[in-house]
Protein backbone atom coordinates (compact mmCIF):
# COMPACT_ATOMS: atom_id res chain seq x y z
CA UNK A 1 0.00 0.00 0.00
CA UNK A 2 3.05 2.35 1.05
CA UNK A 3 4.50 1.77 -2.16
CA UNK A 4 1.69 2.87 -4.08
CA UNK A 5 0.68 5.57 -2.40
CA UNK A 6 4.52 6.83 -2.86
CA UNK A 7 3.72 5.93 -6.69
CA UNK A 8 0.46 7.94 -6.73
CA UNK A 9 2.46 10.99 -4.93
CA UNK A 10 5.11 11.08 -7.33
CA UNK A 11 2.23 10.78 -10.56
CA UNK A 12 0.73 13.84 -8.69
CA UNK A 13 4.18 15.81 -8.76
CA UNK A 14 5.13 15.21 -12.08
CA UNK A 15 1.10 16.55 -13.31
CA UNK A 16 2.03 19.09 -11.38
CA UNK A 17 5.50 19.91 -12.54
CA UNK A 18 3.98 19.34 -16.12
CA UNK A 19 0.89 21.65 -16.04
CA UNK A 20 3.35 24.13 -14.70
CA UNK A 21 6.03 24.15 -17.27
CA UNK A 22 3.25 24.12 -19.77
CA UNK A 23 1.90 27.19 -17.98
CA UNK A 24 6.03 28.78 -18.41
CA UNK A 25 5.84 28.12 -21.82
CA UNK A 26 2.48 29.26 -22.80
CA UNK A 27 3.34 32.47 -20.77
CA UNK A 28 6.88 32.66 -23.06
CA UNK A 29 4.97 32.39 -26.17
CA UNK A 30 2.51 34.71 -24.74
CA UNK A 31 5.92 37.16 -24.15
CA UNK A 32 6.57 36.91 -27.70
CA UNK A 33 3.20 36.56 -29.27
CA UNK A 34 3.45 39.29 -31.96
CA UNK A 35 7.28 39.09 -32.69
CA UNK A 36 6.16 35.33 -33.47
CA UNK A 37 3.44 36.16 -35.87
CA UNK A 38 5.31 38.67 -37.74
CA UNK A 39 8.14 35.93 -38.20
CA UNK A 40 5.69 33.15 -39.18
CA UNK A 41 3.74 35.37 -41.25
CA UNK A 42 6.78 36.48 -43.34
CA UNK A 43 8.23 32.68 -43.14
CA UNK A 44 4.79 31.38 -44.38
CA UNK A 45 5.26 28.92 -41.80
CA UNK A 46 2.03 26.61 -41.55
CA UNK A 47 2.04 25.10 -37.60
CA UNK A 48 0.18 25.00 -34.22
CA UNK A 49 2.79 27.88 -33.30
CA UNK A 50 1.93 30.04 -36.13
CA UNK A 51 -2.20 29.48 -35.50
CA UNK A 52 -1.46 30.33 -31.99
CA UNK A 53 0.23 33.57 -32.59
CA UNK A 54 -1.95 34.75 -35.08
CA UNK A 55 -5.12 33.45 -32.98
CA UNK A 56 -7.44 37.07 -32.45
CA UNK A 57 -5.78 39.17 -35.47
CA UNK A 58 -8.00 41.81 -37.47
CA UNK A 59 -8.54 41.70 -40.64
CA UNK A 60 -6.32 44.16 -42.56
CA UNK A 61 -7.21 46.29 -45.66
CA UNK A 62 -5.05 48.22 -48.05
CA UNK A 63 -5.45 51.51 -49.76
CA UNK A 64 -3.35 52.77 -52.69
CA UNK A 65 -2.26 56.38 -53.02
CA UNK A 66 -0.48 59.00 -54.96
CA UNK A 67 1.85 61.39 -53.59
CA UNK A 68 2.58 65.12 -54.10
CA UNK A 69 5.70 64.32 -55.98
CA UNK A 70 3.63 61.23 -58.23
CA UNK A 71 4.95 58.47 -56.74
CA UNK A 72 2.90 55.94 -55.31
CA UNK A 73 2.03 54.29 -51.94
CA UNK A 74 -0.11 51.93 -50.08
CA UNK A 75 -1.55 51.86 -46.76
CA UNK A 76 -2.34 48.75 -44.50
CA UNK A 77 -4.38 48.85 -41.82
CA UNK A 78 -6.66 46.98 -39.60
CA UNK A 79 -10.45 47.11 -41.00
CA UNK A 80 -11.77 48.32 -38.00
CA UNK A 81 -10.90 49.50 -34.41
CA UNK A 82 -7.68 52.11 -33.56
CA UNK A 83 -4.29 51.36 -34.32
CA UNK A 84 -0.69 51.69 -31.87
CA UNK A 85 1.38 53.51 -33.89
CA UNK A 86 2.84 54.10 -37.42
CA UNK A 87 5.53 52.21 -39.51
CA UNK A 88 6.94 53.35 -42.62
CA UNK A 89 8.26 50.43 -44.45
CA UNK A 90 10.67 50.83 -47.33
CA UNK A 91 11.55 48.65 -49.54
CA UNK A 92 14.50 47.10 -51.13
CA UNK A 93 15.92 47.20 -54.55
CA UNK A 94 13.14 45.11 -56.74
CA UNK A 95 11.36 45.74 -60.14
CA UNK A 96 8.13 45.26 -58.16
CA UNK A 97 8.47 48.17 -55.68
CA UNK A 98 5.85 48.23 -53.17
CA UNK A 99 4.11 45.16 -55.23
CA UNK A 100 6.86 42.89 -54.20
CA UNK A 101 5.10 39.88 -52.40
CA UNK A 102 7.51 39.58 -49.53
CA UNK A 103 7.01 43.37 -48.79
CA UNK A 104 2.83 42.78 -49.25
CA UNK A 105 2.86 40.20 -46.39
CA UNK A 106 5.33 41.81 -44.50
CA UNK A 107 2.96 44.90 -44.51
CA UNK A 108 0.01 43.08 -44.27
CA UNK A 109 1.44 41.13 -40.90
CA UNK A 110 2.38 44.54 -39.13
CA UNK A 111 -0.88 45.53 -39.66
CA UNK A 112 -2.26 42.89 -38.31
CA UNK A 113 -0.22 43.92 -35.16
CA UNK A 114 -2.50 47.05 -34.83
CA UNK A 115 -0.16 49.36 -36.81
CA UNK A 116 -0.54 51.47 -39.59
CA UNK A 117 1.75 50.65 -42.11
CA UNK A 118 2.62 53.04 -45.20
CA UNK A 119 4.62 51.32 -47.96
CA UNK A 120 5.82 54.28 -50.51
CA UNK A 121 7.56 53.62 -53.34
CA UNK A 122 10.87 54.36 -54.06
CA UNK A 123 11.45 54.83 -57.84
CA UNK A 124 15.17 54.51 -57.87
CA UNK A 125 15.45 51.67 -56.05
CA UNK A 126 12.78 50.06 -58.15
CA UNK A 127 14.75 50.76 -61.11
CA UNK A 128 17.99 49.48 -59.48
CA UNK A 129 19.76 52.72 -58.96
CA UNK A 130 20.67 54.50 -55.83
CA UNK A 131 20.91 58.26 -55.46
CA UNK A 132 20.34 61.14 -53.32
CA UNK A 133 16.57 61.68 -54.37
CA UNK A 134 15.91 59.00 -52.81
CA UNK A 135 17.55 59.78 -49.56
CA UNK A 136 15.10 63.05 -50.30
CA UNK A 137 12.43 61.04 -51.11
CA UNK A 138 12.51 58.90 -47.15
CA UNK A 139 12.96 61.80 -45.60
CA UNK A 140 9.59 63.51 -47.11
CA UNK A 141 7.79 60.49 -46.24
CA UNK A 142 8.69 60.71 -42.52
CA UNK A 143 8.09 64.20 -42.26
CA UNK A 144 4.67 63.82 -43.99
CA UNK A 145 3.69 60.80 -41.40
CA UNK A 146 5.17 62.34 -38.54
CA UNK A 147 3.22 65.33 -39.01
CA UNK A 148 0.02 65.05 -36.94
CA UNK A 149 2.38 63.20 -34.28
CA UNK A 150 4.05 66.25 -32.59
CA UNK A 151 6.35 64.97 -29.66
CA UNK A 152 4.96 61.66 -29.37
CA UNK A 153 6.76 60.23 -31.86
CA UNK A 154 4.79 56.72 -32.68
CA UNK A 155 6.50 56.63 -36.12
CA UNK A 156 8.49 53.89 -36.73
CA UNK A 157 10.90 53.21 -39.64
CA UNK A 158 11.45 49.81 -41.30
CA UNK A 159 13.92 49.41 -43.84
CA UNK A 160 15.13 46.85 -46.20
CA UNK A 161 18.31 46.02 -47.97
CA UNK A 162 19.66 49.15 -49.30
CA UNK A 163 16.68 51.52 -48.43
CA UNK A 164 17.83 50.57 -44.76
CA UNK A 165 21.31 51.77 -45.44
CA UNK A 166 19.62 55.25 -47.47
CA UNK A 167 17.35 55.17 -43.88
CA UNK A 168 20.42 55.81 -42.18
CA UNK A 169 21.58 58.78 -44.30
CA UNK A 170 17.82 60.32 -44.24
CA UNK A 171 18.93 61.22 -40.65
CA UNK A 172 21.19 63.87 -41.76
CA UNK A 173 18.15 66.01 -41.31
CA UNK A 174 19.06 66.32 -38.08
CA UNK A 175 15.27 67.32 -36.86
CA UNK A 176 13.93 63.91 -38.21
CA UNK A 177 15.14 62.09 -35.21
CA UNK A 178 13.27 63.70 -32.84
CA UNK A 179 10.40 61.92 -35.18
CA UNK A 180 11.02 58.21 -35.15
CA UNK A 181 10.67 56.75 -32.17
CA UNK A 182 12.29 53.40 -33.76
CA UNK A 183 14.88 52.54 -36.54
CA UNK A 184 14.76 48.80 -37.71
CA UNK A 185 17.22 47.85 -40.44
CA UNK A 186 16.92 44.56 -42.62
CA UNK A 187 20.17 43.84 -44.40
CA UNK A 188 22.13 47.23 -44.44
CA UNK A 189 24.84 48.35 -45.75
CA UNK A 190 27.00 51.40 -44.95
CA UNK A 191 29.80 52.36 -47.21
CA UNK A 192 28.39 51.56 -50.70
CA UNK A 193 31.76 51.55 -52.00
CA UNK A 194 32.68 48.24 -49.91
CA UNK A 195 29.93 46.67 -51.33
CA UNK A 196 30.46 47.32 -54.48
CA UNK A 197 33.64 46.33 -54.60
CA UNK A 198 32.51 42.95 -52.95
CA UNK A 199 30.53 42.74 -56.20
CA UNK A 200 33.72 43.39 -58.11
CA UNK A 201 35.91 40.28 -56.31
CA UNK A 202 36.69 42.14 -53.10
CA UNK A 203 36.47 39.87 -49.99
CA UNK A 204 34.26 41.10 -47.99
CA UNK A 205 35.55 41.98 -43.94
CA UNK A 206 34.62 43.53 -40.75
CA UNK A 207 36.03 46.06 -38.63
CA UNK A 208 38.27 43.65 -37.13
CA UNK A 209 39.45 42.58 -40.95
CA UNK A 210 37.87 39.66 -40.21
CA UNK A 211 36.55 37.98 -43.50
CA UNK A 212 33.52 36.80 -44.77
CA UNK A 213 34.18 34.21 -47.21
CA UNK A 214 31.38 34.46 -49.37
CA UNK A 215 30.87 34.80 -52.89
CA UNK A 216 28.81 37.82 -54.04
CA UNK A 217 24.78 37.09 -55.73
CA UNK A 218 25.74 38.22 -59.22
CA UNK A 219 23.08 40.45 -59.83
CA UNK A 220 25.18 42.79 -57.83
CA UNK A 221 27.84 43.28 -60.82
CA UNK A 222 24.86 42.20 -63.07
CA UNK A 223 23.66 45.78 -61.92
CA UNK A 224 26.84 47.87 -62.63
CA UNK A 225 27.53 46.58 -65.71
CA UNK A 226 24.58 47.29 -66.95
CA UNK A 227 24.48 50.81 -66.04
CA UNK A 228 27.91 51.44 -67.53
CA UNK A 229 27.54 50.04 -70.82
CA UNK A 230 28.72 52.62 -72.66
CA UNK A 231 32.57 52.35 -70.68
CA UNK A 232 32.96 48.55 -71.61
CA UNK A 233 31.39 47.45 -74.42
CA UNK A 234 31.40 48.45 -78.37
CA UNK A 235 28.58 50.09 -79.35
CA UNK A 236 27.43 47.42 -82.01
CA UNK A 237 26.71 44.62 -78.76
CA UNK A 238 25.32 47.06 -76.14
CA UNK A 239 21.39 46.56 -77.07
CA UNK A 240 22.45 42.76 -76.97
CA UNK A 241 24.04 42.85 -73.23
CA UNK A 242 21.60 45.84 -72.20
CA UNK A 243 18.97 42.52 -72.91
CA UNK A 244 20.82 39.85 -71.06
CA UNK A 245 21.58 41.65 -68.37
CA UNK A 246 17.83 43.38 -67.74
CA UNK A 247 16.80 39.13 -68.22
CA UNK A 248 18.94 37.92 -65.87
CA UNK A 249 17.96 40.75 -63.21
CA UNK A 250 14.89 39.82 -63.60
CA UNK A 251 15.00 36.38 -62.91
CA UNK A 252 14.46 35.21 -66.46
CA UNK A 253 17.77 33.16 -66.39
CA UNK A 254 16.52 31.21 -69.43
CA UNK A 255 16.27 34.08 -71.33
CA UNK A 256 19.44 35.51 -70.50
CA UNK A 257 21.53 32.15 -70.96
CA UNK A 258 19.55 31.88 -74.09
CA UNK A 259 20.31 35.57 -75.23
CA UNK A 260 24.16 34.97 -74.09
CA UNK A 261 24.51 31.95 -76.67
CA UNK A 262 23.28 34.17 -79.41
CA UNK A 263 25.06 36.70 -79.05
CA UNK A 264 28.39 34.32 -78.91
CA UNK A 265 32.01 34.73 -78.81
CA UNK A 266 34.09 35.75 -75.67
CA UNK A 267 31.38 38.22 -74.33
CA UNK A 268 28.58 36.18 -74.71
CA UNK A 269 30.44 33.33 -72.77
CA UNK A 270 31.59 35.91 -70.01
CA UNK A 271 28.29 36.71 -69.40
CA UNK A 272 26.62 33.20 -69.43
CA UNK A 273 29.18 32.82 -66.83
CA UNK A 274 28.81 35.41 -64.94
CA UNK A 275 24.66 34.67 -65.03
CA UNK A 276 25.64 31.45 -63.05
CA UNK A 277 27.54 33.29 -60.39
CA UNK A 278 30.99 33.04 -61.95
CA UNK A 279 32.43 36.24 -63.66
CA UNK A 280 35.68 36.23 -64.69
CA UNK A 281 38.50 38.39 -63.92
CA UNK A 282 38.27 40.62 -66.92
CA UNK A 283 34.12 41.75 -65.48
CA UNK A 284 35.68 41.93 -62.03
CA UNK A 285 38.48 44.22 -62.94
CA UNK A 286 36.02 46.43 -65.37
CA UNK A 287 33.90 46.99 -62.47
CA UNK A 288 36.90 47.86 -60.01
CA UNK A 289 37.43 50.46 -62.51
CA UNK A 290 33.94 51.99 -62.68
CA UNK A 291 33.90 51.74 -58.95
CA UNK A 292 37.11 54.05 -59.12
CA UNK A 293 36.09 56.57 -61.11
CA UNK A 294 33.04 57.04 -58.61
CA UNK A 295 34.41 57.06 -55.21
CA UNK A 296 33.26 60.66 -54.35
CA UNK A 297 29.71 60.04 -55.58
CA UNK A 298 29.53 56.70 -53.61
CA UNK A 299 31.00 58.40 -50.34
CA UNK A 300 27.71 60.71 -50.25
CA UNK A 301 26.19 57.49 -50.44
CA UNK A 302 27.60 55.99 -47.21
CA UNK A 303 27.32 56.05 -43.84
CA UNK A 304 29.62 59.33 -41.84
CA UNK A 305 28.37 59.17 -38.11
CA UNK A 306 29.47 62.85 -38.43
CA UNK A 307 27.06 63.72 -40.45
CA UNK A 308 24.13 62.24 -38.58
CA UNK A 309 21.44 62.84 -35.99
CA UNK A 310 19.74 58.46 -34.99
CA UNK A 311 16.81 57.91 -33.09
CA UNK A 312 18.08 56.38 -29.76
CA UNK A 313 16.18 52.44 -30.87
CA UNK A 314 17.77 51.08 -33.39
CA UNK A 315 17.60 47.31 -34.57
CA UNK A 316 20.19 45.40 -36.66
CA UNK A 317 19.53 42.12 -38.51
CA UNK A 318 21.29 40.24 -40.61
CA UNK A 319 21.54 37.11 -42.50
CA UNK A 320 24.70 35.30 -41.74
CA UNK A 321 25.02 33.94 -45.41
CA UNK A 322 24.10 37.24 -47.27
CA UNK A 323 25.19 37.40 -50.83
CA UNK A 324 23.60 40.66 -51.63
CA UNK A 325 24.91 42.47 -48.53
CA UNK A 326 27.53 40.74 -46.81
CA UNK A 327 26.81 40.61 -43.11
CA UNK A 328 30.21 42.73 -42.60
CA UNK A 329 28.71 45.75 -43.50
CA UNK A 330 26.17 45.34 -40.22
CA UNK A 331 29.62 44.72 -38.08
CA UNK A 332 30.72 47.98 -39.50
CA UNK A 333 27.89 49.78 -38.76
CA UNK A 334 27.55 47.92 -35.00
CA UNK A 335 30.85 49.78 -34.66
CA UNK A 336 30.06 52.86 -36.00
CA UNK A 337 27.04 53.06 -34.34
CA UNK A 338 27.86 52.60 -30.74
CA UNK A 339 25.87 50.60 -28.09
CA UNK A 340 22.31 52.32 -29.63
CA UNK A 341 22.16 49.99 -32.02
CA UNK A 342 21.09 46.30 -31.51
CA UNK A 343 22.66 43.82 -34.01
CA UNK A 344 21.62 40.51 -34.60
CA UNK A 345 24.01 38.73 -37.45
CA UNK A 346 21.73 35.10 -37.30
CA UNK A 347 21.70 31.96 -39.60
CA UNK A 348 17.89 32.28 -39.56
CA UNK A 349 17.72 34.38 -42.30
CA UNK A 350 19.49 35.01 -45.73
CA UNK A 351 18.98 38.84 -47.50
CA UNK A 352 15.58 39.44 -46.99
CA UNK A 353 13.68 36.43 -46.15
CA UNK A 354 13.60 33.35 -44.30
CA UNK A 355 16.08 30.88 -44.37
CA UNK A 356 14.92 26.96 -45.25
CA UNK A 357 16.68 25.43 -41.82
CA UNK A 358 17.53 27.45 -39.08
CA UNK A 359 19.05 26.70 -35.26
CA UNK A 360 16.73 26.59 -32.25
CA UNK A 361 18.83 29.43 -30.39
CA UNK A 362 19.08 31.66 -33.85
CA UNK A 363 15.52 31.55 -33.78
CA UNK A 364 14.98 32.26 -30.39
CA UNK A 365 17.74 35.11 -30.68
CA UNK A 366 15.80 36.53 -33.52
CA UNK A 367 12.45 36.48 -31.81
CA UNK A 368 14.31 38.45 -28.86
CA UNK A 369 14.76 41.24 -31.41
CA UNK A 370 11.76 41.46 -32.78
CA UNK A 371 9.98 41.74 -29.67
CA UNK A 372 12.47 43.87 -28.67
CA UNK A 373 11.58 46.28 -31.89
CA UNK A 374 8.13 45.54 -31.51
CA UNK A 375 7.42 46.47 -27.95
CA UNK A 376 8.47 49.76 -28.36
CA UNK A 377 5.54 51.11 -30.22
CA UNK A 378 3.14 53.16 -28.76
CA UNK A 379 0.79 51.84 -26.38
CA UNK A 380 -1.59 55.00 -26.82
CA UNK A 381 -4.26 54.66 -30.00
CA UNK A 382 -4.37 57.05 -32.72
CA UNK A 383 -7.19 58.68 -34.22
CA UNK A 384 -8.54 56.80 -37.66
Amino acid sequence: MRAGHEGELGMKRAGILLIALSLFIFALLAHYRDALHLLTRIGGEESALASFAALGRPEVVSVDLVYPDGTRGRIYRPASGSVHARYLVLHGMHRLGIDEPRLMTLSRALAELRLEVHTPELEGLKDYRLGREEIERIQARIRGLSADTGERAELSVFAISFAAGLALLAFEDPSLHRSVRGLFLLGPYGDLERVLRFYGGSEARGPDGEAAHLRPHPYGLEIMLRDRLDEWVDPESREAVHAILTAAMSDRFSDADALSKELGGELGAELRALIRGEPNARLQRIAQGLIDARTEQLASLSLDPSRITLPDRIFILHGAEDRVIPPTESLHLEKALGPKAKVLITGAIRHAEGASASEILDRFALLHLMRGALSGRARESLSR
